[in-house]
């Protein structure tokens, strides 16, 4: 599966940076821009 050149992809901290999460890669993955916004809405709050 590959996306149109116009989709964006943006790094997503798999442990939050606002619960200790770091930038280093291993803590860190690409996302579709959409995916990344739903993986956020489904968290619990």
């Amino acid at each position: 599966m590959s996306s149109p050149p116009q989709d964006l992809l943006e790094k997503h901290h798999i442990i939050p940076r606002s619960i200790g999460g770091n930038d280093l890669d291993k803590n860190l993955e690409l996302l579709h821009l959409h995916c990344h916004d739903i993986k956020h809405r489904s968290k619990i709050k």
